[in-house]
């Protein structure tokens, strides 16, 4: 810390007007009255600068901290050595007028900007929410896009690659599962994380030590390997120490009149490592509220990081989230809480919490993909009433914009942790797998509880399953389970195009879709351990693979090779069709 050039002359400044406050009041010990508060406030200031980097915006133009810590030791160490505690010397009445205007101005400042109904009105529109008609749909997921990977997945196998790739990298560098970080590369999703030191002298930046690179997790395919990158020369990290603290190397770069939000490691299309931040500055009163300013891209790869800073909405496309997750539940919150026609009437009522009329608040927060390569936080809106699980519409946020759409009409199904025990509790689970992720897409048009089932490990954990839910259906025998995503799928495609008085989208599609008739080349039984009998055959002359169940044709175990049968399919991601329809002619 004081070895570095940083700051040495605001410390100055401020010791040295310590130092004349000490030498104006004190009378007795004078000289090291003087000397004692220079170097005391000198320190103090330094270890405020290096340490929590204060933001200057704000009450007098956010110096709060430095006028604080000029004022303490000259009053402490006058009143202890210079003249002793007198209330009525002109010392206290100075000294108690400035700590009064210290605290007051800001106080009074934070009031007039963040109290009230018209200031919680400017706060609901920091949100920029659009609401869209009650028959609109959200987003399509796009299903070769799900993440069937979760972090403590990507941590387990990550330090698998890390350890079987070199001895003595496993030995010097780890990765955590709190920082790997999910974001797309060229189109396909990753679990990426920066390796770190281990070592406690790296860790005390001896030797001007670097990481070599990161770790890559497939987020996709549970079963594709781990790798590491490596080549680069990374110095500065999110959690660093020291002159490798990224918001440290930030803050003495000259952004030192904001704030650094959920900085992220991510990588652009040619696999080159950078940290993302997103800054943002006060935009009531420059004293409350939180609006991203800038991103500031950081690149990595070199010993010495380079910054970039860019307007909203016009970074780099490869980059994923510049709107944090923290920042947008503050932005969903005050817009839940205060964006109703009783809030807008009544604040107070809410304010104080007398009243929650059309009050709502986030029930779970779900990174989606969806079919237009857009990454969006997928919410589901419950009214604040503890004990409600029932969902009154879904909000659905740009990861890379500050917009956002919220859609009335998707109402009517659970969110929260009943959805868990639901999944945790489904017939086909019969090894008793955690559920560790689920998540709310928009598959074949329709809301779906994605779940992923885990298996616990001594370092995270490793995939066990998948599993499926309509949300409108919230019953554990519902609850698809498979042990891929392409038998998942199908079995849903079909559960859905044949549900008793269907009439879905995907039971129109199933209707629609595409009719084959033709003679059995080969079936089987598929083992999958559902209690549901699922068959896969292919037909003649046919290369492609089909898949029904017994819920779909009741006869499908006495099907045999040869038969003649008409099967109308939805095409899934994967080899396998879904069979929605099948009509065998030998057992009509």
């Amino acid at each position: 810390m004081f070895f570095d050039t940083h700051f040495w002359l605001t410390a100055i400044i401020c010791g040295s007007i310590a130092a004349v406050l000490a030498l104006i009041f004190s009378t007795e010990w004078k000289k090291w009255t003087v000397i004692i508060s220079g170097v005391v406030t000198l320190i103090l200031v330094r270890i405020i600068m290096y340490y929590f980097q204060p933001s200057f915006s704000g009450s007098f133009f956010g110096a709060f901290e430095l006028i604080l810590a000029t004022l303490v030791p000259p009053c402490v160490f006058t009143l202890t050595l210079g003249t002793g505690y007198s209330p009525g010397k002109v010392l206290f009445r100075v000294y108690g007028l400035a700590f009064a205007v210290l605290f007051t101005v800001p106080t009074v400042t934070y009031i007039a900007n963040a109290w009230g109904s018209d200031n919680a009105q400017r706060f609901v529109k920091q949100a920029k929410i659009r609401i869209a008609s009650v028959d609109d749909k959200m987003p399509p997921t796009d299903p070769q896009h799900m993440v069937l990977v979760t972090a403590s997945i990507a941590a387990f196998r990550g330090q698998s690659a890390l350890t079987s790739s070199d001895a003595n990298l496993s030995s010097k560098y780890k990765t955590g599962s709190d920082n790997y970080v999910l974001q797309c590369v060229k189109g396909h999703r990753y679990w990426i994380a920066p390796l770190e030191y281990t070592n406690t002298s790296d860790q005390l930046n001896f030797s001007s030590p670097e990481s070599p690179g990161y770790v890559v997790v497939d987020a996709e395919d549970p079963e594709a390997p781990a790798s590491v990158k490596l080549g680069y020369h990374i110095t500065v990290f999110a959690d660093g120490d020291f002159g490798q603290n990224l918001e440290r190397f930030l803050y003495q770069s000259g952004y030192t009149r904001g704030y650094f939000l959920d900085p992220k490691f991510e990588v652009d299309d040619n696999w080159s490592p950078h940290w993302v931040v997103s800054y943002a500055l006060r935009p009531f009163g420059n004293i409350a509220g939180k609006q991203i300013s800038k991103v500031l891209v950081v690149d990595v790869s070199q010993n010495q990081p380079r910054i970039d800073a860019y307007d909203l909405d016009k970074q780099p496309r490869w980059i994923d989230r510049v709107m944090p997750q923290d920042l947008l539940k503050e932005y969903v919150e005050n817009w839940g809480q205060y964006g109703g026609k009783y809030a807008r009437e009544h604040f107070w009522s809410v304010w104080f919490g007398w009243r929650k009329d059309g009050t709502t608040q986030a029930a779970d927060w779900d990174l989606n993909y969806t079919t237009d390569e857009q990454s969006v936080w997928v919410i589901p809106m419950t009214s604040r009433n503890s004990t409600d699980h029932g969902a009154t519409g879904v909000l659905v946020y740009e990861t890379s914009k500050d917009s956002a759409v919220y859609y009335p009409g998707l109402r009517g199904f659970n969110a929260g942790s009943s959805v868990s025990e639901t999944m945790t509790h489904a017939r086909d689970n019969i090894k008793g797998y955690q559920v560790e992720s689920v998540q709310l897409y928009s598959i074949y048009g329709q809301l779906t509880w994605v779940a992923i089932y885990t298996s616990p490990q001594s370092i995270g954990s490793s995939f066990a399953g998948v599993g499926l839910m309509h949300a409108n259906s919230q019953n554990s025998a519902d609850v698809i389970f498979a042990p891929d995503l392409s038998t998942a799928l199908s079995r849903y495609s079909s559960q859905l195009a044949t549900r008793e008085g269907a009439s879905t989208n995907i039971s129109r599609t199933a209707r629609a879709g595409k009719e084959k008739s033709g003679r059995i080349a080969r079936i089987a039984y598929l083992p999958n351990n559902q209690t549901t009998p699922t068959y896969v055959f292919t037909l003649d002359g046919d290369t492609s693979a089909y898949v029904v169940t017994r819920d779909t044709y009741k006869l499908i175990p006495l099907v045999a090779k040869g038969d003649s049968v008409v099967i109308r399919f939805i095409e899934v991601p994967g080899a396998d069709m879904a069979v929605s329809e099948f009509a065998c002619k030998q057992l009509k």
